[in-house]
């Protein structure tokens, strides 16, 4: 053992991983067919069904943690591992008394709520944010206790054990077994076990490789392939850091090897990456829960992001080509002969992605879509040869399903204790009082709701810095007079800029790990070059820029078309290029048009930036015209 705790015999530890990655693989294919049977027929009580998913669960993170440790550590994650299987089983075997007692806990039930509390967080400690949210249980769950002692606007009455285990851990809305857990259970073990099939099946490749073939010989074509590609996969995966090493492994080298600096590879993978976590149709995890909170089909969501996914890629493809023209990157032709082969011998996987999507619009019901659409990408598979599900393939899909389900379910677990405890004592709208105090202002208000989306981004993944923002922003900003569905888009796109934001940047960090740049220089760059991105909020927030909500059509596309314009303007300054290199003067005139044509305040105002900006721009088109005319006599 080395003096960090871990294992230092390589055989033992081989050993070890070989053991407990087929127990990962076995588990999974248990909980796969579970999957499968359940929704196909009838899934059994809520809580029975939500336990067995954790149960597998806290296995499966028990395996990916244990080899990693050896002595004192090794022994505290198996007491968690018993901890949480306690607590959990429990709740199954006590089922029909909490139901029948109208989910009310008794005194017992608040013990086994204290054991599976301490082995969830035991857990959770090794898992990307899991320490973050363990702690914002702890500080909820400590605040039922500790808040009868406190004075003022911050005092609660005494709540006793039973009352405390009720909100927290039997109560079949909130808590430990809640909605969080239904959300898992329900919807994403479908869409996560889509994605893992995605990888396994080879139609990854045919996303990459139809990439290439659109954007391939086009100026800085790598760039634009991670554009088109990193949005493809985003779209179906929603996980920025997943999204960047499943494409950004291939893009960034490309991109290197064609004269792209290797911060701006890294920034560009980041920022295109970054954007599946609003891209339709699975948008990460976050627009299954604002389904559920908002009490809309998950279709309606898919439609309201619709215009701020094709602003933020719109965004990323403007950065891509200027970057192009101002680093004078090399033409590179791939290899076409090969790629044709690939996408000839997967396409017929794309009936799998058409299959969700018609699915999603002819029965509005997300679980439905995700269940055929898994099934018809398995059975696609088997077409041909090259994608025939063979024992590797299979073993890869069934191993990569559940560690990416099983951190997500015990992540949800816990914040559903911490939602309970929030919610239960009204701590959301004290934390609302302390934090906004008397402010009316729509403005500062929407800013502050900003800065706390993009903190709790940087601690925890998109989906729970969502969940746990949305709490706190609804009470005020609807109180404001905006309605819930926009406030919850608003809070939501905050989220995923939180990825690409310096000092905690997760998502630059794995594309510059790849692109052996420096991680905060290319943070750094990504925020710089997607500031149109930190802008559309308030502009999509104050104007209801989305389809299908209560502004008309023609306004949103007003809207929409203004946004284009300044982000175009706007790059033109920060390059300093339009048709060449451009003076000082001039950006700076550009960057005033910026302001003019994005403030989301005046209609008429950004109509007059607009037709300024693009004034200038023809008015440099045709000087540029009449040189090269000069030239060429």
């Amino acid at each position: 053992m080395n003096k960090n705790g871990n294992i230092s015999d390589p055989n033992q530890l081989k050993k070890e991983e070989l053991i407990i990655k087929n127990m990962i693989i076995f588990l999974s294919f248990i909980i796969v067919i579970y999957t499968l049977v359940t929704k196909l027929t009838y899934p059994p009580e809520p809580f029975l069904d939500r336990g067995i998913y954790l149960l597998f669960s806290f296995l499966v993170l028990f395996g990916s943690q244990y080899t990693k440790y050896s002595g004192t550590r090794k022994a505290l994650t198996v007491l968690g591992l018993i901890f949480a299987i306690i607590g959990c089983v429990w709740i199954i075997f006590s089922a029909d008394r909490i139901i029948g007692n109208w989910f009310r806990a008794n005194e017992f039930d608040f013990y086994y709520f204290a054991i599976y509390f301490i082995g969830v967080i035991i857990l959770l400690q090794g898992s990307t944010g899991g320490r973050i949210i363990s702690l914002m249980g702890i500080i909820a769950v400590a605040y039922l206790f500790l808040g009868r002692y406190t004075s003022g606007d911050f005092a609660i009455p005494a709540f006793n054990f039973r009352q405390i285990a009720t909100m927290v851990y039997t109560d079949i809305d909130q808590g430990a077994f809640g909605i969080f857990m239904s959300i898992m259970t329900r919807i994403l073990s479908l869409f996560l076990m889509f994605s893992a099939l995605l990888l396994a099946t080879g139609l990854g490749d045919l996303i990459r490789s139809a990439s290439m073939l659109a954007a391939g010989n086009a100026k800085g074509g790598p760039a634009k392939v991670a554009v088109i590609s990193s949005a493809l996969f985003g779209m179906l995966s929603g996980s920025p850091v997943a999204n960047v090493a499943a494409t950004g492994s291939f893009t960034i080298p490309l991109m290197k090897s064609i004269g792209y600096k290797p911060r701006t590879a890294a920034a560009v993978e980041t920022i295109a990456s970054t954007g599946g976590s609003i891209a339709p149709p699975i948008m990460g995890l976050s627009a299954f829960v604002m389904s559920e909170i908002v009490g809309v089909p998950y279709v309606q969501i898919i439609v309201w992001a619709i215009i701020p996914a094709f602003l933020w890629y719109y965004t990323t493809f403007l950065y891509v080509h200027y970057s192009a023209l101002t680093q004078h990157v090399e033409a590179w032709k791939p290899p076409r002969e090969e790629l044709l082969e690939v996408f000839k011998s997967r396409i017929h996987l794309i009936i799998a992605i058409v299959a969700l999507v018609y699915f999603l619009i002819h029965y509005k019901v997300a679980e439905i879509a995700a269940l055929y659409a898994v099934i018809t990408l398995f059975i696609a598979s088997f077409f041909r040869k090259v994608t025939r599900l063979n024992w590797e393939k299979t073993k890869k899909f069934l191993f990569d399903y559940a560690k990416i389900f099983s951190t997500l379910c015990v992540l949800n677990t816990m914040l559903g204790i911490f939602t309970g405890a929030f919610l239960s004592t009204g701590m959301h709208t004290k934390i609302i009082m302390l934090i906004f105090g008397d402010i009316s202002n729509w403005f500062v208000v929407a800013v502050i709701t900003f800065i706390l989306c993009i903190i709790f981004g940087m601690l925890v993944p998109p989906f729970a810095a969502y969940i746990t923002v949305v709490l706190v922003a609804v009470p005020i900003l609807s109180h404001l007079g905006f309605s819930i569905p926009v406030i919850h888009m608003f809070v939501l796109f905050n989220c995923a800029l939180a990825p690409i934001t310096p000092p905690v940047a997760l998502a630059a960090y794995t594309a510059a790990t790849i692109a052996d740049a420096d991680p905060i220089q290319t943070a750094k760059e990504a925020s710089l070059k997607a500031l149109p991105l930190w802008i559309f909020p308030f502009i999509l927030f104050k104007n209801e820029v989305f389809i299908g909500m209560n502004t008309s059509l023609p306004i949103v596309l007003l809207w929409t078309v203004i946004m284009m314009i300044g982000v175009f303007i706007f790059t033109l300054a920060t390059n300093k290029y339009c048709f060449g290199k451009i003076s000082n003067q001039l950006v700076i005139w550009f960057m005033i048009m910026t302001v003019v044509i994005m403030q989301p305040i005046n209609l008429g105002l950004s109509i007059i930036g607009s037709i300024l900006g693009i004034g200038t721009f023809v008015i440099l088109y045709i000087q540029h015209i009449r040189n090269n005319t000069q030239i060429a006599n």
